[in-house]
């Protein structure tokens, strides 16, 4: 029968394609509380929904092959234009006061056709091979225990259609469509005036395929009623050399409800040259202000295949709109196969709903396979207007395959597309498939068009493992208070992922997934906090860590994190550490937690560690600011077991207001060289930079680290050129550069644990400006400040030169309140002192309030040299005060290290050391008062 167009559709989605949907709630299970902080509205439901002991209602299945495809499933359409799905067995049945089934037809407890179209009388008419049984003040009515056997007739269609409001159809007993030499009858039954209950399904329909022919299709429709279902449809495909297809159920109510709960099945037949497809499901109905209740199980997996490709997994649309409590199970895998496995991810499922509640669970792997890949998970789009007391449970990884590649992850994009996300838990797994090479984790997306409250994402995606192909990379997870260029904030809102990159037994390890969360467009401080394992694989060369990236979109965001994006074991090479970054969108930061992203573990003889990772904090539009509180962030390079250790990572931060930054651990040293055996150097250290543009430089009890790493061979360098680089003028035109820096600040070559020589100290800056050319703003500096050589050890061993630590001062004053340290290293020859310069510009006075030392280190045969103290202001004079108690030496080391240099010159303004102390001894302990110069 034509079922016509459908009455609506949102043609907006049929742009995406072929796409599958769920959101649900739950009727029962969770009672409306205030409890979880959401306003009053519940926090979404603990108990899910399965398949498990769920009563089977329609069936329609495709048949299983024994020398050929197993067949497809059917199509299941259901379409409640005014009224809405309810669960359960719907109100008491309507009464029977005229049933056109004589009770001589129904004495034997079996109708044949003969006797249906005899008690029809006139109420019976055929039009070729299709049959008509009109009921005008008379109902439909089949008892329990009662068969009508159309197996027989002599049609191919049977319509039994109702036309006045008493007139009802109720189906207790069994229908038999099925016929042996042909196909199945199909069936249609229409209530066109009929009131209340007007059809309802209690007992069975039988309208699978016999051998090689079609199983039934039926047809309902309902134009006043409403329709009830306990009972049993199933037109399943038959099995044979080929399976036949499974038919199609389609049911309209146009103006009543829709009262059913239990599963629907439609899977594709197993084969042996391949699996049948999973059947279609389009489910819809309208808003009218009602309370969708939706407990259903939706089957649709693909068949599996002995010698061949599995089958495909369905798919199909939900639009339920209005409020939608639904409490259903979807599953939908794809079949196993031996050539590839069925994919999942070729089809997709999509639901529009309205205010969606309750709990949707989805199941929707790839299929397995042997010779071929495995399958993709399932694609998922959930669109509903607003989420509220909602749990979305998905579970999609990719097929496993024991010689091919592994399948890829699921899906999902789940979006509230016109209102608030609250009370809402999105639980997604969706790891890559194992295999030759592993498959990767896929993307899911999670937006809010508006606020999004009291929000739990979970996202798993770990990449699969490969065994002589890589390992698959991790999945990623986005998460966005916007949609659509609105947007709304964060609140209690928090995101756990694993999405690590897979490992490889032969290969290289996959690179570890991606975290995004971003706050709504133009509006005030979100909340969201971070745990995420992001880590890469391990492999020959490790995999590399991936990425995180908290971002205020025109707004400020406010980010507690545990993030760790590790670089992947690796016996050749470590992978190197993932990334952390802002963007820079007119937004201001705060920032808090961990982000560890370390090179990876060198394993084998010739093993490196990997380098470590990147740090990117951007908050440079427009008076944006930085506030980092607390936060720590470890980018060292990887250790080697017997090789060298990797170099330390780069962390670099711009704000175009103001940088606060308290407490915490910044560390961005090498890693270190041969911790178990071998030779190895430790990793050159990395970079810490930045500063703010127009702003100020506020540090405060911080740790930060860009040392040279240890080794059983040589100590690895700090970075000569850009160890710690600290600014208050970054762009350099003269506005702002206030700088007050307390805590500790470490730029010291790594040492040698075996024999070999000490790593040099590396290169501090801290300056009201980048260019040496240009100060303004004020200079404060507290704490401790290192650049100190690294130690040598064993004969003949050099100790590490000390670095080069500047202070570069205001036009406001510079004062020196901390501990400076560039001192040589120990070894058989010790490393010479560094450099300490504190230079100043168009500023009335710099004063030194803590002590410095440039010394060359004492050495077993030979003394380092002392390096230089200079502290000198170059274009107009200005005071320069040296405190009393305040130690300045610049000592050469024992035996023999010469003396270094101290010069102190304020351009004639005047120079005051009273109270203070000014070394330059030889490494002999005498006094070489000629390299102090005052000026």
């Amino acid at each position: 029968m034509n079922t016509g167009s459908r009455w609506f559709r949102l043609t907006g989605a049929l742009a995406l394609g072929v796409i599958v949907g769920l959101v649900g709630g739950c009727k029962g299970d969770d009672k409306k509380s205030s409890s979880g902080g959401g306003g009053g509205i519940a926090p979404p439901p603990t108990a899910r929904p399965t398949l498990v002991g769920m009563p089977l209602r329609v069936d329609l299945s495709g048949g299983n092959a024994t020398a050929g495809v197993g067949g497809s499933g059917g199509n299941l359409t259901t379409y409640v234009e005014t009224g809405s799905f309810k669960d359960g067995a719907g109100p008491s049945r309507p009464g029977i006061d005229n049933n056109i089934i004589s009770a001589a037809s129904l004495a034997d407890s079996s109708v044949t056709i003969a006797e249906l179209i005899a008690d029809g009388g006139v109420s019976y008419w055929a039009s070729g091979t299709d049959g008509y049984l009109e009921l005008f003040g008379k109902d439909f009515f089949l008892p329990a225990g009662v068969t009508l056997n159309l197996a027989l007739a002599g049609i191919d269609s049977l319509t039994i259609r109702s036309h006045q409001p008493t007139d009802y159809i109720r189906i207790a007993g069994t229908i038999s469509l099925t016929r042996p030499a042909n196909s199945s009858v199909n069936l249609n039954l229409i209530a066109n005036t009929a009131q209340g209950l007007a059809i309802c399904v209690d007992g069975t329909i039988n309208g699978d395929g016999s051998a090689g022919n079609s199983a039934a299709n039926i047809y309902m429709d309902l134009l006043a009623g409403s329709f009830a279902m306990t009972g049993t449809i199933q037109c399943r495909g038959a099995a044979g050399a080929s399976g036949g297809t499974g038919g199609n159920l389609e049911i309209y109510v146009r103006n009543g409800d829709f009262w059913m709960a239990g599963m629907v099945r439609a899977n594709g037949g197993d084969g042996t040259a391949g699996g049948g497809n999973g059947g279609y499901y389009d489910i819809e109905a309208g808003a009218n202000g009602m309370v969708q209740h939706f407990r259903w199980g939706i089957q649709v997996n693909g068949g599996a295949a002995s010698a061949g490709g599995g089958g495909n997994a369905g798919f199909g649309y939900f639009y339920l709109y209005g409020i939608v409590e639904y409490f259903t199970y979807l599953q939908l895998n794809g079949g196993n196969g031996t050539t590839s496995g069925g994919a999942s991810g070729s089809n997709s499922n999509y639901l529009y709903a309205g205010d969606a509640r309750g709990v949707i669970s989805v199941e929707g792997h790839g299929g397995d396979a042997t010779t071929g890949s495995g399958g993709d998970g399932v694609y998922l789009y959930v669109y509903p207007y607003r989420m509220q007391s909602l749990a979305v449970v998905v579970n999609a990884n990719g097929g496993a395959s024991t010689s091919g590649g592994g399948g890829t992850g699921g899906y999902s994009y789940i979006v509230s597309t016109t209102g608030d996300m609250v009370q809402v838990l999105v639980d997604i797994t969706a790891h890559g498939g194992n295999g030759v090479s592993g498959g990767n984790g896929y993307e899911s997306y999670v937006y809010a068009y508006s606020n999004m409250h009291h929000a739990t994402v979970q996202h798993t995606s770990n990449g699969g493992t490969g065994t002589t192909g890589m390992g698959g990379n991790g999945g990623g997870v986005y998460v966005n208070s916007s949609y659509d260029d609105y947007g709304g904030d964060f609140r209690n809102v928090t995101v756990n992922s694993t999405a690590n990159g897979g490992n490889s037994t032969s290969s290289d390890g996959g690179t570890g997934g991606t975290v995004e969360v971003t706050q709504g467009q133009y509006f005030g401080t979100g909340f969201v906090t971070v745990n995420a394992q992001l880590n890469g694989g391990s492999g020959v060369n490790g995999g590399n860590g991936g990425y995180f990236g908290p971002y205020g979109d025109y707004s400020q965001l406010d980010c507690t994190m545990n993030v760790t994006a590790n670089g992947g074991t690796g016996t050749t090479l470590g992978g190197t550490g993932g990334q952390l970054e802002t963007y820079d969108y007119y937004d201001s930061y705060f920032l808090r937690g961990t982000f560890t992203a370390r090179g990876g573990m060198g394993m084998g003889a010739s093993g490196n560690g990997g380098t470590g990772g990147v740090v990117d904090l951007y908050a440079n539009e427009y008076m944006s600011n930085l506030n980092l509180t607390n936060l720590n962030l470890d980018v060292r390079g990887g250790d080697s077991q017997q090789d060298n250790g990797g170099d330390g990572g780069t962390v670099t931060m711009y704000s175009d207001g103001t940088v606060w930054i308290t407490g915490g651990t910044w560390d961005a040293s090498g890693g270190t060289g041969s911790t178990v055996s071998g030779t190895g150097q430790g990793g050159l250290g990395g970079t810490i930079q930045g500063g703010a543009y127009d702003g100020a430089v506020i540090v405060s009890n911080t740790t930060m680290r860009a040392n040279g790493g240890n080794g059983r061979g040589d100590g690895g360098n700090s970075n000569p050129a850009t160890a710690i680089h600290l600014f208050g003028d970054y762009d350099s035109d003269n506005i702002g550069g206030f700088m007050s820096l307390n805590g500790m600040f470490e730029a010291n070559g790594g040492s040698s644990t075996g024999t070999g020589n000490g790593g040099n100290g590396g290169n501090l800056r801290f300056a009201g400006s980048f260019w040496a050319s240009i100060f303004v703003g004020e200079l404060e500096t507290r704490g401790t400040y290192s650049a100190n050589g690294g130690n040598g050890q064993g004969a003949a061993s050099m100790g590490g030169n000390g670095g080069e630590v500047y202070m570069y001062g205001g036009k406001h004053g510079q004062y020196q309140y901390g501990t400076v340290n560039a001192n040589g290293g120990t070894g058989d020859t010790g490393g010479n002192g560094g450099q300490v310069v504190v230079q100043h510009g168009n500023s009335p006075f710099v004063t030194i309030a803590g002590s410095m030392s440039a010394n060359g280190a004492t050495g077993t045969t030979t003394g380092g040299n002392g390096g230089g103290i200079t502290v000198h202001y170059w274009t107009v004079g200005s005071t320069i005060t040296i405190n009393s108690g305040v130690t300045l030496r610049a000592n050469g080391g024992g035996p023999a290290g010469n003396a270094g240099t101290i010069f102190l010159n304020s351009d004639g303004a005047g120079v005051t050391t009273t109270g203070a102390t000014l070394q330059t001894n030889n490494g002999m302990g005498v006094a070489v008062p000629a390299n102090i110069t005052i000026n």
